[in-house]
């Protein structure tokens, strides 16, 4: 290890002692041991022989071994600090690593010490060397700095008296001009300073040349050759001043910081985006919880009320105000979705859905949010088919193509027309817009009276982060996920806009290749076929359990429930034959809905699942039917939704048995 190591060792057992020392003197370890027995010997030894290792038992009369270390580390930081014990547990060790020390080798294993010291010493001078290094690097980087400060920026030299100044063609190049093109006076660099930044730069050059500051430096931006603007850095000071102190000739470089500039506002835009979208990450995780516990609220409320308005007379009071009851529930129930559409990400989840129903649930929620000011007409053409589509993302589309038409407005004032109609695309249409394909089609417009897009900028509206608004009215996103959602569903959409004429945009959106038939919605039946049927119910919230067994039942099924995963799974253990179908919520304590399927559908493959939650997120249709489930119900379902699931799933089932 090189130069003679000098060992401060903290050890009241003298036989210990010498015992170390032979040891290190048998590996060939030269060293100069000084021994401390106690803690007052222990600081006398450290200030005195400042040694390169420190080793010490774990106590010794009257001290510690870790007051031992809190002193190394308070005094000499990187001093290396083995502890040599005679006995430690894993955690004690550990504790003491934690707690500073190096290492730690016990008594009885002296042979891992020599290794121990080496390695300490060497991590010890590599540090040393590697922060040697380091401050060799900063002085010479700060010397670098001064060479190119004083080799190729923009030098300029004020003579006050005169008002002439001396630029250098560093300076002048920077904005574009050669020095023959530049008038060598003060007025020529205060004529290029942006209009914005003038005023602020001038007071604060004065207020250096009135001596009011030790150092002139400013950031701003100056005007090129080519009436573009650059950012400098300015630097000066006054090097001559007169016996009263007035200032005579001032001195300094600019610096270009264009690219520097960029990269901030970048970072800053960067940072922006990050902060929104943790933000949204945020509500949306909020959101999910919430949706769980409230749609198993509404669960309750929507099916109990139910149950009680079927029960009524049909000219009685109770059943008219028990349907108000129902129409609450299904609004808060509309309410949680729409919360839910916008703060959540959702798998691609394409089906057959019909547009008009979007529009207007689209329609009714922002009615509620746009000014009062701004009228929203409404028109849909009969014959529109069915599409292929994300009922979330499509509901977004018209939300953020509304929401950019509003803002478009002068004083948020004026009217957004939003249309549906069928449209045929034939090959020559199909061959004036992108990625448009000839067929049937739902042509979806919306308009507006607002302020119109610029011709020179509409091939750009689309693009992620542009935007013609002003700071603070509008991210240049909603554009954007417009056109990506509208891509994903094989349509295309095209802008047709004139300056203080308004905007319209058109979207065409493929038919579905193949229309559901027969898809009407089953009316309430009862089962009396099925009453033999047993069913098994599994929720943890007793209150959606039980309306949920009184449904079934009114369906005709006999009902089994369960409010505890487990329970449910050693009853259909024990009697895998019993049930004719499986009804269990996702979101169960401990074994979840799709985890107890799976137990499930391993011994009866043929056996019906369906599979119930609150929350989109953590289910859909495609992944639990690729996991063997039959169906997604989802809450707050309604005795209606769920007999059309019910008998959905057992038809499918006979069928299936037929073949």
């Amino acid at each position: 290890m090189g130069n003679k190591l000098v060992i401060l060792h903290l050890e009241d057992d003298l036989l210990e002692a010498e015992l170390i020392r032979e040891s290190l003197r048998s590996e060939g370890i030269e060293c100069e041991i000084h021994l401390a027995n106690d803690g007052q010997t222990f600081q006398n030894l450290l200030a005195s022989t400042k040694p390169d290792l420190v080793l010490s038992d774990m106590k010794v009369p009257g001290f510690s071994g870790h007051d031992a270390l809190a002193i190394v580390r308070d005094r000499c930081n990187e001093l290396p600090f083995i502890f040599v014990s005679g006995s430690m547990g894993e955690e004690r060790a550990i504790e003491t690593l934690r707690g500073g020390a190096t290492d730690y080798v016990l008594k009885d294993r002296l042979q891992r010490l020599v290794p121990a010291i080496r390695r300490a010493i060497e991590e010890y001078r590599s540090r040393r060397k590697a922060e040697e290094a380091t401050r060799a690097l900063q002085e010479s980087e700060q010397r670098l700095d001064l060479a190119l400060r004083g080799a190729d920026l923009g030098l300029w030299d004020w003579d006050i008296t005169t008002d002439k100044v001396v630029f250098n063609e560093r300076w002048a190049a920077l904005l574009g001009h050669s020095l023959e093109e530049l008038e060598p006076r003060i007025e020529t660099w205060k004529s290029r300073i942006h209009p914005d930044d003038h005023d602020r730069v001038i007071s604060q050059i004065d207020a250096h040349v009135a001596g009011d500051t030790q150092i002139f430096e400013a950031e701003y931006r100056m005007r090129t050759s080519d009436e573009k603007w650059r950012w400098v850095l300015n630097r000066g000071r006054i090097v001559q001043r007169k016996s009263n102190g007035d200032a005579i000739r001032m001195a300094g470089t600019h610096l270009d910081i264009t690219e520097r500039k960029v990269a901030e506002q970048t970072n800053q835009q960067l940072e922006a985006q990050l902060q929104q979208s943790q933000k949204m990450e945020a509500l949306g995780t909020l959101a999910g919880g919430i949706a769980h516990d409230f749609n198993n609220i509404l669960g309750a409320i929507i099916g109990f009320s139910e149950l009680v308005h079927d029960d009524l007379p049909l000219d009685s009071n109770g059943r008219a105000d028990m349907e108000e009851v129902l129409k609450a529930a299904n609004r808060a129930k509309l309410l949680v979705e729409q919360i839910l559409t916008f703060s959540r990400q959702t798998p691609q989840d394409l089906k057959p859905i019909q547009l008009p129903e979007i529009l207007h649930g689209a329609v009714q929620f922002l009615r509620a949010t746009i000014p009062s000011t701004v009228e929203v007409k409404l028109e849909i053409e009969s014959g529109t088919t069915k599409i292929l589509g994300d009922a979330i993302q499509l509901h977004q589309v018209i939300v953020n193509l509304v929401t950019n038409s509003v803002q478009a407005m002068p004083d948020s004032a004026g009217t957004i027309e939003i249309s549906l109609r069928p449209f045929q695309v034939n090959e020559e249409f199909a061959g004036m817009i992108t990625d448009l394909e000839p067929g049937n089609h739902s042509l979806l417009t919306v308009s507006d009276t607002g302020c119109g897009i610029p011709l020179e900028v509409q091939h750009r509206i689309f693009d992620p982060f542009f935007t013609t608004k002003g700071p603070g009215k509008g991210s240049g996103l909603g554009l954007a996920v417009v056109h990506g959602v509208v891509k994903k569903h094989r349509g295309a959409i095209r802008v047709v806009s004139e300056p203080d004429n308004g905007a319209k945009f058109e979207i065409y959106l493929p038919a579905a290749q193949q229309e559901s038939r027969g898809s009407k919605t089953p009316s309430v039946e009862s089962h009396d076929d099925r009453g033999n049927d047993f069913v098994m119910l599994v929720d943890d919230e007793p209150a959606l359990v039980r309306v949920g067994k009184l449904m079934l039942e009114r369906l005709g099924f006999q009902v089994e429930v369960f409010t505890n995963s487990n329970a449910a799974w050693e009853a259909f253990e024990a009697a895998p034959d019993h049930f004719r179908l499986i009804i269990t919520d996702q979101t169960m304590p401990k074994i979840t809905g799709l985890e107890l399927a799976s137990r499930i559908l391993k011994k009866r493959p043929d056996l019906p699942v369906i599979l119930t939650t609150g929350y989109h997120a953590s289910a859909n249709r495609e992944g639990v039917r690729a996991a063997g489930v039959a169906d997604l119900l989802m809450k707050p379902y309604t005795i209606e939704s769920m007999s059309g699931v019910v008998k959905s799933v057992l038809d499918s089932s006979s069928t299936e048995v037929q073949r």
